[in-house]
């Protein structure tokens, strides 16, 4: 399992150009990911190539739910052509994971192990990325019914 990444010079030279105030950015700034190696370590075998940083594949996978990308194969594409979310999630430019890695990474964690590294990740992934998402869809259907003179109902648990 692979730990750290060396930047090469290019990764260097486009870090620089990263807007600090860039939201992503100071979200995954503000994460100590290092959860991710102890709960993904007994899932890697000590033989073999390194592979890319698990911290770096969940980043990515991170980047699906706030609609940066859409899929696994988008996200691929993606990391190889924005240096921005390849910066982000901690990739060097020319070593960027292809589609069926990131399906490989979740089966390798399985379902316990990929939720938990969500929920342990912070409570501001779940405000920032996944509550936007719950929420936006709704906009629209209550726009229209309080337009129509008509009070949302919202179920009661």
């Amino acid at each position: 399992m692979k730990t750290a990444n060396q930047l090469t010079f290019t990764t260097y030279e486009a870090s620089l150009r990263l807007n600090p105030n860039d939201p992503t950015k100071i979200i995954f700034d503000n994460i100590d990911w290092s959860f991710i190696h102890s709960l993904a370590k007994s899932k890697y075998s000590p033989r073999g190539a390194g592979g890319h940083d698990p911290i770096s594949l969940f980043r990515a996978q991170l980047l699906i739910y706030p609609g940066e990308v859409s899929s696994d194969r988008k996200l691929a594409s993606a990391l190889r052509y924005n240096a921005r979310l390849c910066l982000l999630c901690g990739f060097d430019f020319f070593k960027t994971p292809s589609n069926g890695t990131f399906t490989n990474f979740r089966h390798r964690l399985g379902d316990d192990v990929f939720y938990e590294s969500l929920h342990k990740s912070h409570p501001t992934l779940l405000h920032v990325f996944w509550l936007p998402c719950v929420l936006l869809p709704l906009v629209p259907n209550l726009l229209d019914l309080t337009a129509a003179g008509n009070s949302p109902t919202f179920p009661v648990s």
